[in-house]
C-alpha cells in the first residue's frame, strides 16, 4: 500500500511539473505574440527613485512609435533655442515626439516636426507682455531615446532565469545582468551607463496575449558630471499595459517619413 502511495504522489508531482512547465511556456510564447502584432498602444507607469511619471505610446511594430513623454524626461535644460516652441500636441509638461526606431526621432513644435538637428537654427521664442516666454520649457537632449514593449519582451524572454507561474497564471522570473543593464536605461545614453543591475519581471496573460508586465531593477550606474564619472545607486519599477492589439492608428505625414529617412 505504501509503494503505491509513493507511485501515485510521483506521478502526481511529475503530472504538476509538466502542467507548470506548460503554463510557463504557453505564457512565454503568448508574451512573444506582441512582436507579430501589426500594431497597438501601450501605457508605462514608471516608478524611478524619488520620481514617477507615464509614457503613453502607440507603435507600429517594425515601423514607426509615437510618444508623450513628461517634458522634465525629454527636455532638460540644455539650448534655448526649444524654449517656448512646443506646440499642439505638446505642452509645457507634455512633450509629443514620433520615432523611427528607437533614437531617430522628430518633436512637435509650434514651427511644425523637427529634428534635434533642427532645433539649433530656431531663434529664440518670443515673450510675452508679462516677459515670459510663451510655453516656457525646456530643451531636447541629444540622448532622447524610448525602449518600445515588443523587444523588451525580447530581451527579457532571451534571457531570463528561475522562470515559474504562480496559481494566477501569473508567470515571474529573473533577469539576468545584462538583460537588467539593457532595460535600466533606454538606448542612446551617451552621459550615463549602467555598471551592474538585477531585477525581475512578471508577465500578465489574458485571452492567449500579454496584457500586462512588470519589469524591477536595482543597479548601479556612472554618470558624466563636469567632466568627471561618479557611480550613483538607483532603483525603478516600469508596469506597462498593452492595449489596442491590431486596432491602433497612427498616421505619419511624408514630410514626417521624410525627416526620418
Amino acid at each position: 500500500m505504501k509503494s503505491v502511495l509513493l507511485f501515485c504522489s510521483a506521478v502526481a508531482l511529475l503530472v504538476a511539473g509538466r502542467a507548470r512547465a506548460s503554463s510557463t511556456d504557453s505564457a512565454i510564447l503568448a508574451a512573444m505574440k506582441l512582436g507579430d502584432q501589426p500594431n497597438y498602444s501601450w501605457t508605462a507607469a514608471v516608478v524611478r527613485d524619488s520620481r514617477s511619471y507615464t509614457i503613453e505610446g502607440k507603435t507600429l511594430v517594425g515601423s514607426y512609435t509615437q510618444v508623450t513623454v513628461p517634458a522634465n524626461l525629454a527636455l532638460p535644460a540644455s539650448n534655448p533655442a526649444l524654449r517656448g516652441r512646443v506646440g499642439r500636441g505638446s505642452t509645457d509638461s507634455e512633450v509629443v515626439a514620433i520615432f523611427k526606431g528607437d533614437e531617430k526621432h522628430v518633436v512637435e513644435t509650434s514651427e511644425g516636426w523637427l529634428t534635434p538637428a533642427e532645433f539649433s537654427t530656431l531663434p529664440p521664442a518670443p515673450r510675452t507682455g508679462s516677459g515670459r516666454r510663451r510655453g516656457l520649457v525646456a530643451d531636447l537632449p541629444l540622448t532622447f531615446a524610448i525602449s518600445q514593449p515588443h523587444e523588451d519582451i525580447g530581451i527579457i524572454i532571451g534571457s531570463s532565469t528561475d522562470l515559474r507561474v504562480d496559481d494566477g497564471g501569473i508567470v515571474s522570473g529573473r533577469l539576468s545582468d545584462t538583460a537588467a543593464r539593457l532595460l535600466l536605461l533606454p538606448p542612446g545614453q551617451e552621459n550615463v551607463a549602467p555598471q551592474q543591475a538585477a531585477g525581475s519581471f512578471k508577465f500578465w496573460i489574458s485571452g492567449g496575449m500579454l496584457t500586462r508586465y512588470e519589469v524591477q531593477i536595482n543597479g548601479i550606474v556612472s554618470v558624466e558630471i563636469g567632466g568627471s564619472r561618479r557611480l550613483v545607486k538607483t532603483s525603478q519599477t516600469v508596469t506597462t499595459e498593452i492595449k489596442e492589439v491590431g486596432t491602433t492608428k497612427l498616421t505619419v505625414p511624408p514630410e514626417i517619413k521624410a525627416k526620418l529617412e
